[in-house]
């Protein structure tokens, strides 16, 4: 039989819990795993169009919008019987200079700063597993 290897430390854990934390504190509860990949993808290719979204997700355009919408400041669904929470405010869109209908999509403050807590707790979780397997 082989050994039981320990699956992680407290202190990893620990980090793993900061890291939850730290979005928690600035995004609701509904805020899932797909938002956070919208937002590194957002992260990473600074000024994003909704379509190029869609095509790096897989997800269908009508789903990224659901998503792009529920990062901004305003969450609503035209026609709607009941109104939604606000929207997690992480993301700002600007109409582009020679297509008015394409918009441009950015991290604003919150987003940069929710990114920088989860690379932060990240990156602690990275050194603390490194220091335990040497």
């Amino acid at each position: 039989m082989g050994t039981v290897r320990r699956l992680s430390s407290q202190a990893s854990i620990r980090h793993c819990v900061d890291c939850i934390n730290s979005v928690q504190a600035l995004v609701a509860n509904s805020f899932t795993l797909t938002h956070m990949k919208i937002v590194f993808l957002i992260y990473l290719n600074n000024g994003v169009t909704r379509s190029e979204l869609a095509e790096e997700t897989g997800l269908a355009q009508s789903t990224v919008n659901r998503y792009v919408q529920d990062l901004t400041t305003m969450s609503w669904t035209r026609g709607a019987k009941e109104s939604r929470p606000a929207g997690h405010d992480l993301i700002t869109e600007k109409a582009d200079e020679h297509n008015l209908r394409v918009k441009h999509i950015y991290l604003n403050d919150r987003g940069r700063e929710l990114i920088k807590a989860v690379v932060h707790n990240m990156q602690g979780i990275v050194e603390e597993n490194e220091r335990e397997n040497i």
